[in-house]
């Protein structure tokens, strides 16, 4: 009926809003907070003559670039996909090089909080993958497992090839020693702005890092879900598949 249409209209609409609202009130303050430590690690370095805390000014200055970097990317493919939709650009990647790059650039963020970062990639096949979206999946898991580890603990990316599937694929799993996901929340954290103030993992953020990784995932042919071990933590595994499609 048209009242039901309407009712409908009105109810997408409203949704849509807040979305909206969510998504600006997740911008200000994820992107506020790392330019307003930028600010005052400039401000400090302006007026400091100690060489060994200036670099490790510098070095915080570079980590919160690298994040603003992460989240730029992101904003700018929610665009997109809200635009046009999604556009891979394939090529033959060597996975292995990405891990290992992606390693290298959380590396500081890992020293700097004091967690054990680890990566092991050595014998992958090449994919045939959009080398800058999987870089950001993979970008998204290592921020996300040292942003909620804590001091002391670990961070750990490895990476195997399955063939026992009906498509080989190849497996990327982030696994962290954080608070840890319940399994009730398996599929709702890769909701686009989803928030559970009662748990520490999933109150934080703009709500969107997850879902655009499966979201790239899946457009790859691939997966992105949560593992559950027997130790505390959480593993994030994504799978890719080896041949061209």
């Amino acid at each position: 009926s048209l009242a039901a249409s309407f009712n409908r209209m009105s109810e997408r609409l409203h949704e849509l809003e807040r979305t909206r609202t969510l998504l600006l009130s997740g911008i200000v303050h994820e992107l506020g907070r790392p330019l307003g430590s930028i600010k005052a690690a400039a401000q400090t370095l302006e007026t400091n003559g100690n060489i060994e805390l200036s670099q490790e000014l510098a070095g915080g200055i570079s980590e919160h670039i690298d994040r603003l970097q992460l989240q730029i990317e992101d904003l700018a493919l929610l665009g997109e996909l809200e635009i046009r939709g999604l556009t891979l650009h394939p090529e033959p990647v060597s996975l292995a090089e990405l891990i290992t790059n992606q390693c290298k650039q959380f590396q500081e963020m890992a020293v700097r909080n004091t967690i054990l970062l680890t990566c092991h990639a050595a014998d992958l096949p090449t994919i045939w993958a959009d080398p800058r979206r999987v870089e950001q999946i993979l970008g998204n898991l290592l921020h996300n497992a040292c942003k909620y580890t804590p001091a002391g603990g670990c961070v750990t990316m490895m990476a195997h090839v399955d063939h026992t599937t009906s498509v080989p694929s190849v497996w990327v799993d982030v696994t962290d020693s954080g608070p840890g996901i319940p399994t009730s929340e398996d599929e709702r954290i890769f909701e686009f702005f989803y928030r559970n103030p009662n748990l520490r993992r999933i109150h934080q953020g703009m709500g969107i890092g997850l879902a655009l990784s499966r979201q790239l995932a899946e457009a790859h042919g691939g997966s992105l879900t949560v593992v559950h071990g027997s130790g505390p933590g959480a593993t994030f595994r994504l799978r890719l598949p080896l041949r061209k499609d």
